[in-house]
């Protein structure tokens, strides 16, 4: 028990390090919530300028273009001269002057002309592209109507086939939805790894040291009953650390996720990358000398290297082969290609052997330790 508690008095030292990283996963939990969390589908919204359109026609088909053209940009309705429409064209207070002649809609119903006079800048080409939408509109109403659509319904039907903003939204329907639960845990290697650094390191540097060791070997206590003490704190600091981080990213989703079997797999995913490192922590403080400064430096090092050339940080479909190739050495690597499994639908077996190849890891890890902490203390 004396060691126990020992083991969470050296933990204590570091807490503000641990801390910070807590602070920093539960900082980009929120930053992935907040950037994905929204109900509404965000919509491509259509850029309004300013135009005046003047209709001496006045036939069904020009007023429902000048409808039209008042939807998607900010009409004005007045009579210039010209030069007053080049000075407006000039400053930019318009940026086009649209008129529409007398006998357009005769001319529009027989053989289908688009006799629309318009005036733009020719150095600016949004004249250009207004006039685009102009006989995109014009050459819809006309398809419709050779379909055999009333010319009400042909109105109806080329207004929802050129509504850009509708179409945007029924693309990104189809995308799917970013998955923020899966982003999130995805982070969460960095965060696991440098919080069971710097409080396990500091901790199994200390009953390394060569004079506490030896002090522990008069007491009478023995190598047993420590080993299980400083194993019982680290499995304390492990379980507090994943309640908090799991905790955090299960919120998102809750209802689609909790308690599920996705969520039990990513849970377990987390478990099995804990001890993994935990392992690996134990093999870092077994060759080196660890006190807060080295167990600081080891975290930002190794955290930062696994994170990037695992998919931690960078989605392993954007890596090359050869950083793949290096990546499947670190557990890191196993953990990302489970997540992805787990909240893709993937098999089960093909997560199970990301789960094996992190403890495999783990386990000779732990191995290549014992065998250095060995002849360290041999020598």
């Amino acid at each position: 028990m004396q060691i126990y508690k020992t083991f969470f008095k050296i933990v204590k030292k570091n807490l503000f390090q641990i801390l910070m990283y807590v602070t920093i996963v539960l900082g980009v939990t929120i930053a992935m919530i907040a950037a994905t969390s929204s109900k509404e589908q965000d919509k491509i919204k259509q850029e309004k300028y300013n135009i005046v359109v003047v209709n001496h026609d006045d036939s069904e088909i020009s007023r429902e273009l000048c409808g039209y053209l008042e939807k998607i940009h900010n009409v004005k309705k007045e009579n210039y001269t010209k030069e007053q429409i080049v000075d407006r064209i000039f400053y930019e207070k318009i940026l086009t002057y649209i008129e529409i002649p007398r006998g357009f809609g005769e001319a529009y119903k027989k053989n289908g002309e688009n006799r629309i006079e318009s005036t733009y800048d020719d150095n600016m080409p949004i004249g250009m592209f207004i006039n685009m939408q102009i006989e995109n509109y014009l050459n819809s109403v006309r398809q419709f109507r050779e379909l055999g659509y009333s010319f009400e319904e042909a109105v109806e039907k080329s207004n929802k086939s050129l509504d850009v903003e509708k179409y945007v939204e029924m693309q990104s329907q189809e995308s799917g939805d970013v998955n923020t639960t899966k982003m999130i845990f995805n982070f969460l290697p960095y965060g696991i790894l440098n919080v069971i650094f710097l409080g396990i390191l500091p901790v199994f540097g200390t009953f390394n040291e060569e004079e506490k060791r030896n002090k522990m070997q008069v007491s009478g206590l023995s190598v047993v009953k420590k080993n299980i003490a400083l194993l019982l704190g680290a499995a304390t600091l492990a379980l507090l650390m994943l309640v908090v981080f799991d905790t955090s990213v299960s919120i998102p989703e809750a209802g689609k996720y909790l308690f599920s079997k996705t969520w039990f797999l990513a849970i377990g995913n987390t478990v099995i990358y804990t001890i993994s490192i935990s392992m690996l922590g134990f093999f870092v403080s077994c060759f080196m000398g660890v006190n807060t400064a080295t167990a600081s430096v080891a975290a930002n090092v190794i955290g930062l290297g696994f994170s990037f050339i695992g998919g931690t940080f960078v989605p392993l479909e954007i890596l090359g082969d050869k950083v793949k190739t290096i990546g499947k050495l670190i557990p890191n690597y196993w953990y990302s290609t489970a997540n992805e499994s787990i909240f893709n639908a993937g098999s089960t077996s093909q997560i199970m052997t990301c789960f094996g190849m992190q403890l495999v890891f783990g386990v000779m890890i732990l191995c290549v330790g014992l065998v250095v902490s060995k002849i360290v203390k041999s020598r």
